[in-house]
């Protein structure tokens, strides 16, 4: 009994002294985490176009070599490579419905143009994928095929991230930092 007394007692000592060095956002405004929840979805979108068009372009690479050296694709990697593209994609979409709802009236009408293109390249990527999809379902999937999908697929992801990006400027939101810029440099 004394020693759950004791255990107790450490327990409320290290809340207590955690607590006292923890810094309330609210109390020092200059310390809260800044950005919005705008801003988030703007980032999430971003980022779901850019994944969407790196994991198409390796497809793309990946079947052009296939197809070169006159070789079958790895019909499982194809598959997980297409059902990453279609769950970016979806993503994608996702953050976009949820952006446009968060959007004022006045800030709809701004980027109506922009929302219009990003929704129908997502449109014109899912028909893209679909064809992907049916391509590697058979049990010999054609490279060349699956190349041109694949680089449909990038380059419908990068016209709507393009569009996007104007959406971006105009509300003076900055994309997130690329990999490049957070990457920690190892000197030799």
């Amino acid at each position: 009994m004394r020693h759950l007394s004791y255990l107790l007692a450490a327990a409320f000592c290290v809340t207590a002294c955690a607590s006292a060095n923890a810094v309330d956002p609210l109390s020092k405004p200059g310390q809260a985490i800044k950005g919005t929840s705008q801003e988030y979805r703007h980032h999430a979108m971003y980022l779901r176009h850019r994944h969407t068009g790196e994991y198409a372009g390796t497809l793309h690479e990946h079947a052009m070599y296939h197809a070169a050296s006159n070789t079958e694709i790895s019909q499982p990697v194809a598959i997980d490579q297409v059902n990453e593209i279609e769950h970016q994609l979806q993503a994608a979409e996702k953050q976009l419905t949820e952006l446009e709802a968060s959007l004022t009236a006045a800030e709809k009408a701004a980027a109506k143009d922009h929302l219009a293109a990003i929704h129908q390249q997502h449109a014109l990527a899912a028909k893209h994928v679909a064809e992907l999809k049916s391509e590697i379902a058979k049990p010999k999937p054609a490279p060349a095929k699956v190349a041109e999908q694949a680089e449909a697929v990038q380059k419908a992801a990068a016209t709507a991230g393009e569009a996007h990006d104007s959406i971006m400027k105009s509300q003076g939101v900055t994309p997130p930092k690329a990999a490049a810029e957070n990457s920690i440099v190892v000197k030799k």
